[in-house]
């Protein structure tokens, strides 16, 4: 596991989402632990941020099962530079849907590595934007700067998308 630690800017916002119920614990990495990720196993806590607020959306969008959504929050969370890792290879195959299993099996070893307290990754949804994954069991996550919960109320039009068994609309 090679990488560099980021550079500029000083301080990130990233920003996640979750159901309204679960605000109270959205950086507790529970969610993960028990159904796993794209960078992570099940029984690994980890917690998905995305690097703005319209990334986010997008990503809640992607894995939402059920339209109308339920009540979300936003919580936007501030990351010093130093805290990030940027690994400088990622596994073959990780954007692939599903997921391959290296790409989890990445995010476990760096999680059991405690190499930093954050890790940015590529977005598989949007080519070009960061997702940042925090280590909610890392010495370093209280330096985190995590926000108030505040209601999203996500526009109507991102509602069901009606496609055809072979994915097409």
């Amino acid at each position: 596991m090679s990488g560099v630690h980021a550079g500029a800017p000083k301080r990130i916002s990233a920003i996640r989402i979750v159901t309204r119920k679960f605000a109270g614990s959205a950086f507790s990495g529970d969610g993960a632990r028990l159904y796993g990720g794209r960078w992570n196993s099940i029984g690994t806590s980890m917690v998905y941020t995305a690097g703005s607020l319209s990334l986010a959306i997008l990503e809640w969008r992607v894995h939402l099962a059920q339209w109308p959504a339920p009540a979300v929050s936003v919580i936007e969370v501030g990351i010093e530079d130093s805290l990030i890792w940027i690994p400088s290879r990622l596994p073959q195959g990780w954007k692939q849907v599903p997921a391959v299993r290296a790409t989890a099996t990445f995010g476990d070893d760096w999680i059991k590595s405690a190499r930093s307290v954050v890790m940015r990754v590529p977005s598989a949804v949007v080519p070009g934007e960061w997702n940042y994954l925090l280590n909610p069991a890392h010495s370093d996550f209280p330096k985190l700067a995590i926000g108030k919960a505040r209601a999203l109320k996500p526009d109507p039009r991102l509602g069901p998308i009606n496609k055809t068994a072979d994915g097409s609309r």
